[in-house]
């Protein structure tokens, strides 16, 4: 099981973060959300690993069972939990301290708390964001293509996917582009993609449309693209559309939008935004093994909103209905509240999965705080507490009173569409709420 921290990685249940997400959505289904089958025996092993990708985390602490957190220490990127005999139920804590966001360039840092059981599975993953590493090993793609077969492009871009923490985009320009960039040295894979944009770079937000696409392999860093010749996308190389349709909005809702990606190694590769009636997909030739669609759509009412995420290896009709208004007005303000997650929404037995998360300032810091807790731990409960782990050196101090906090709660249900699970071919369903209080 694998979860995404903030900045748009947490994949359990919402993004309330508009500041660094764009604007209130659930960000439900990303390529590394829960695989585990949460019905597994009993029985499981007493030894557990967690796995924290990206930037070191600054302070990593466990607490098993009942018994307080206390601090820990990961090995090459790995904390493994031993839980004495009779034991099931575990949660790691740990703190990123982030670069500066965007949008205010004040320093930021974000807690994540992850509680679940051995029923969950063994072994769990999450990620700290920061700068992205410096490669030791790069080199410099050279090439040019030419997309004037294809009616409508107004940008091209080239992905080198070899290394799935690295994008690359060649220059824009109309529908003829050449290219010179730094890339991890080695064996890549390259796509060159040609959209009908009205902005450049593709991105989440504005209009554009994957028109056409042509997929290498084995192109070696550093070289020219295509042993050098140009590459002249044809109509061989266009994308065909696959259908989307949707079920009633619930009362008072509003579409927020659809969109349609490509997870290649990890990468999101916008296919279009918005994706209202249809998708694109790709030729034949341009789709590999490991590589899924993802479509993604979000309504809301202000404070509530719902999403629905579905992910498919092979390309086909899309179909969204959306579940029952979960109304939640909030936790009693208090510097460790208590969220009621109640929700009869779901129904079946499939996987759940419930986020809390807190936004304030402090010091010219933005924090950010979340608690992930799986039914499992739960276990038949419908409250999420937040513990107060501030006593552990290099955790956030909790917000005094007077402090505004933003606070959001979401529920996650996530329906596997094959065996063993995959987020590959899985339907993940979100309902959130969020709101602001004050500290008394």
């Amino acid at each position: 099981m694998s979860f995404q921290p903030r900045s748009c990685r947490f994949c359990l249940a919402v993004s309330w973060v508009a500041a660094l997400c764009g604007t209130l959505a659930l960000i439900a289904g990303c390529a590394n959300s829960a695989t585990s089958n949460s019905n597994r025996s009993a029985s499981s092993p007493t030894v557990v690993t967690f796995t924290i990708t990206g930037v070191p985390p600054s302070v990593v602490a466990t607490r098993i069972g009942s018994n307080p957190f206390s601090q820990a220490t990961l090995t090459s990127g790995k904390l493994t939990i031993n839980l004495p005999s009779g034991v099931t139920s575990f949660a790691v804590a740990y703190t990123c301290s982030d670069v500066p966001p965007p949008s205010t360039g004040s320093p930021s840092a974000e807690q994540d708390i992850f509680e679940a059981t051995t029923l969950d599975g063994s072994s769990f993953s999450g990620s700290c964001l920061g700068p992205l590493p410096a490669f030791s090993s790069v080199g410099t793609l050279t090439g040019s293509s030419d997309a004037r077969a294809i009616p409508g492009v107004t940008y091209m871009s080239t992905d080198v996917s070899g290394d799935s923490s690295l994008w690359a985009f060649g220059s824009p320009s109309t529908n003829v582009s050449s290219f010179s960039f730094s890339a991890v040295k080695g064996s890549d894979r390259v796509l060159v993609l040609a959209y009908d944009a009205v902005f450049s770079p593709p991105a989440a937000t504005g209009s554009t449309t994957l028109a056409a696409v042509k997929n290498f392999d084995n192109q070696q860093v550093p070289g020219s693209l295509n042993g050098g010749n140009p590459v002249v996308l044809t109509p061989s190389d266009e994308t065909t559309s696959a259908p989307i349709t949707y079920g009633s909005l619930p009362s008072g809702f509003s579409s927020q939008g659809t969109t349609a990606n490509l997870l290649v190694s990890g990468e999101t590769i916008v296919l279009a935004v918005p994706a209202t009636s249809q998708y694109p997909v790709l030729p034949s030739g341009a789709i590999e093994n490991g590589d899924a669609y993802s479509i993604k759509t979000i309504a809301s009412n202000g404070s509530e909103v719902t999403s629905i995420a579905k992910t498919l290896t092979a390309a086909g009709p899309v179909a969204f209905n959306y579940p029952a208004v979960w109304s939640y007005s909030g936790p009693v303000p208090s510097s460790t509240p208590t969220f009621n997650v109640s929700y009869s929404g779901f129904s079946g037995n499939n996987r759940l999965d419930y986020r809390t998360s807190w936004t304030w300032t402090a010091g010219g810091v933005h924090n950010y705080a979340n608690v992930y807790a799986t039914a499992n731990y739960l276990n038949g409960g419908t409250s999420i507490t937040w513990p107060d782990i501030s006593a552990v050196t290099g955790f956030l101090s909790l917000p005094v009173s007077g402090t505004y906090v933003n606070w959001s709660a979401g529920i996650t249900q996530t329906i596997y569409d094959s065996n063993p699970a995959s987020i590959s071919n899985a339907t993940v369903t979100s309902v959130a709420n969020e709101g602001v209080y004050q500290i008394p």
